[in-house]
């Protein structure tokens, strides 16, 4: 007879030959970092070994130790372990985000859920015909004329001590509203339409009912299909090597008023206006400015005495 190892009943084994026994120990924990410098060298350790996410990534497509620590804090934040964190939260559009999966998953852990249930309402979609491709393969990819507008996903979410459930709520028409049905730069509404209505209907009921459990975190699936903020416009201006031309001052006409019928002129204006200036008054045009008065030529000698420039020359001599 035989035991469990093989051996034979009786047979003694030389020392180094013997089996050991496996042994159930306490359970596995997670290294968890203390300090900030732990959690940079953790990270460090992360990007050496390939192991980031894409969105850690920098501008030049190489893992971001920074972003990696930043990772790592808000996974212990919420009680996620860091490298199990790391795969489930990530750096879009410059916000924290974790994915639907992990946000139900916080939500359970806490004790805070007594019920769920998901499901589609409204018209049932076509079931279209496979495409023949090229290769001869067949592509079975839902068409998006397959669904109908009414076609919704419905979450509902029951927490423990209340009654009335969080439903959260996202239909083909919403998708097409946002312009995520159909969209050929949305790979995943192309590929998976009918998970990506129930992962938008399931982060509406989360966020509503249990915003405290997932700590200010947003849902991947939601922030991934908002527009990139557009950068801000810096004026440059000031770097032109060429002087600015200098724009010519606005000046607002005076405004144009004709003389009521009998009015009288003032003597200055009467006094120094010309022929022109009369005409243009009689037209209603502008009135002219007034003119300054000649100056005073003075009196001759001669006149002053009553003779003639001859008279007073032959005086003089």
């Amino acid at each position: 007879m035989t035991d469990t190892n093989g051996v034979k009943q009786g047979t003694v084994m030389p020392p180094n030959e013997q089996k050991h026994q496996l042994r159930a120990h306490a359970a596995i924990t997670p290294i968890v970092p203390q300090t900030i410098e732990e959690a940079f060298r953790l990270a460090q350790w992360v990007c050496g070994a390939g192991l980031a996410p894409n969105s850690y990534e920098d501008a030049n497509h190489k893992p971001d130790p920074q972003k990696v620590v930043i990772g790592i804090l808000k996974a212990m934040e919420v009680g996620a372990p860091p490298i199990t964190g790391l795969s489930f939260i990530a750096i879009i559009n410059k916000r924290a985000c974790v994915w639907g999966d992990l946000a139900i998953g916080l939500a359970q852990e806490q004790g805070m859920i007594e019920k769920m249930e998901e499901f589609f309402e409204g018209a049932q979609e076509k079931v279209s015909a496979p495409v023949e491709q090229s290769d001869g393969e067949r592509d079975h990819t839902p068409l998006p004329t397959d669904f109908p507008d009414d076609f919704t996903a419905v979450c509902r979410i029951w927490r423990k001590g209340q009654e009335t459930p969080y439903e959260g709520r996202f239909s083909v028409r919403d998708a097409k509203r946002a312009h995520l049905w159909g969209n050929p730069k949305k790979i995943t509404w192309m590929e998976h339409p009918k998970r990506m209505l129930k992962a938008r209907a399931r982060a509406f009921a989360l966020r509503d009912g249990f915003a405290d459990a997932l700590h200010a975190l947003s849902i991947r699936e939601e922030v991934e299909d908002l527009p990139p903020e557009a950068p801000a416009k810096t004026d440059i201006a000031f770097l032109e090597d060429k002087p600015r031309a200098l724009e010519a001052p606005t000046q607002t006409p005076l405004p144009i008023t004709k003389p009521a019928a009998g009015s009288v002129l003032p003597a200055a204006v009467t006094a120094g206006a010309g022929a022109g200036s009369s005409a243009q008054l009689s037209a209603g045009g502008p009135p002219s400015p007034p003119q300054p008065a000649p100056a005073a030529v003075p009196e001759p000698p001669w006149e002053k005495a009553g003779l003639t420039r001859a008279e007073w020359q032959k005086m003089k001599q």
